[in-house]
């Protein structure tokens, strides 16, 4: 009996030490639970007391009041007013070259000789040749003077002898022979014409061994040298090039089919080039061409039309064959409302509806934009009461970055929006 009692307490002391590590172990992992689940209340009660906590601020302008010129962009390459190619009517060698590029010529100068010596040959033989004609000719007057008399002599005896003599055949051989000397002094008379006419041709190709200049200007090629062999016999070659004044000059721009309906004749106009980054340069478009031009790129036919525009070039900076990119002014408006074309693009996302908390916590497809405006009309965004607000507007010509409102309820200095950013 006394061992059962003492077994029986054996037992009871190790159920008491096991239910002794359990409570031990219990507490030790009570307030770490506590505390987590006290943070856990704070984050739900922060977010249901105060949203979702959205943070999205937005970039804004003021629509203004100002001016908005409207330009189209052309590229094209100055030229001379006017432009002389001097060239040969005769073929010969080169003998001397007497100006070279850049230099200022004046009509009439002397710009370079080609070698007379055949051609001073030609002229002495056609001098000849008219000596011979007119000797000839002198002749030929002669032979006539004499053929008329004997003629005469021959119609008065046949009188006076009752028609005896001399006989009708020798009457009608002396009528002949007058008549071939009159043809042979009409023959004499057309050979120097024929002649003094080739002297006269001599002495022009003389003349034109010397290479004058057509015009007033500068030469801007020269494209021989002496010893060079010229030849006219199928074209002719072109010796110099001479502009009249570069003191004005003409931009041919090439305009898009786009653009032209908005240009016209007189409108004034900007430029550059790359030669003077930064520098601007006035021109005045003179005249409009109505044929087009077209040129095939890889993918398609580009139409333009050749656009002339008058430049001062009063200090010679600008230069011919130079690339230049011209802004057409086609108009100028004062006094409007404009608006950044940025205003114009923008469109707050679509409102998802609210959802849960869990919900929330899922990943879900991006938010979307709103549609695009429909029948054509636009809309820009202002600010109220921390959310966007749409003020529908229409609007007139755009320069690019700024457009023109012609109508609406937007007044000049409200805020638009033009970028939403959204706190992270």
């Amino acid at each position: 009996m006394a061992l059962f009692s003492s077994d029986r307490n054996a037992g009871a002391d190790d159920i008491r030490r096991s239910l002794q590590a359990v409570e031990s172990s219990a507490s030790r992992y009570r307030w770490p639970l506590i505390g987590g689940g006290a943070v856990l209340v704070l984050l739900l009660t922060f977010y249901f007391f105060t949203g979702s906590g959205n943070g999205t601020t937005f970039r804004t302008v003021k629509a203004e009041k100002g001016n908005l010129t409207v330009v189209v962009t052309a590229t094209g390459t100055l030229e001379p007013v006017k432009e002389v190619t001097v060239g040969t009517e005769i073929s010969g060698i080169v003998q001397e070259v007497l100006v070279d590029e850049n230099d200022r010529v004046k009509k009439g100068q002397a710009l370079a000789r080609l070698n007379t010596d055949k051609l001073e040959a030609e002229y002495s033989q056609a001098f000849s040749s008219v000596s011979s004609a007119e000797a000839g000719l002198v002749e030929a007057r002669a032979t006539l003077d004499e053929a008329r008399e004997n003629l005469k002599k021959l119609e008065e005896l046949h009188r006076l002898s009752g028609g005896l003599t001399p006989s009708k055949q020798d009457l009608l051989t002396a009528r002949s022979t007058m008549n071939r000397a009159v043809a042979k002094e009409n023959s004499a008379k057309a050979s120097i014409k024929e002649a003094k006419a080739r002297l006269a041709v001599t002495e022009i190709n003389l003349k034109k061994s010397v290479i004058r200049a057509p015009i007033n200007g500068i030469v801007l090629q020269r494209k021989i040298e002496p010893g060079q062999t010229v030849a006219a016999s199928f074209s002719t070659p072109e010796l110099f090039v001479i502009a009249e004044n570069l003191t004005q000059l003409v931009l041919k721009a090439e305009v898009d089919e786009a653009d032209i309906g908005r240009v016209h004749t007189g409108q004034a106009a900007t430029f550059t080039v790359d030669a003077f980054p930064g520098r601007v340069f006035d021109a005045k478009i003179t005249r409009v061409r109505f044929a087009p031009t077209a040129s095939t790129s890889t993918s398609e036919a580009v139409v333009t039309y050749e656009t002339t525009l008058r430049v001062n070039n009063n200090d010679l900076v600008l230069r011919p064959g130079m690339t230049a990119t011209a802004e057409i002014v086609v108009e100028k408006l004062t006094d409007v409302l404009v608006v950044p074309n940025a205003a114009l693009r923008f469109a707050p996302p679509v409102e998802a509806p609210k959802k849960s908390f869990i919900a929330s916590l899922m990943p879900g497809p991006p938010r979307r934009s709103r549609p695009p405006s429909q029948n054509g009309e636009k809309r820009v965004w202002t600010v109220k009461e921390k959310q966007p607000v749409a003020i529908a507007v229409k609007t007139g010509s755009t320069d690019g970055t700024n457009t023109v409102i012609t109508e609406g309820d937007l007044k000049p200095g409200t805020d638009l929006i033009i970028e939403m950013i959204e706190a992270k």
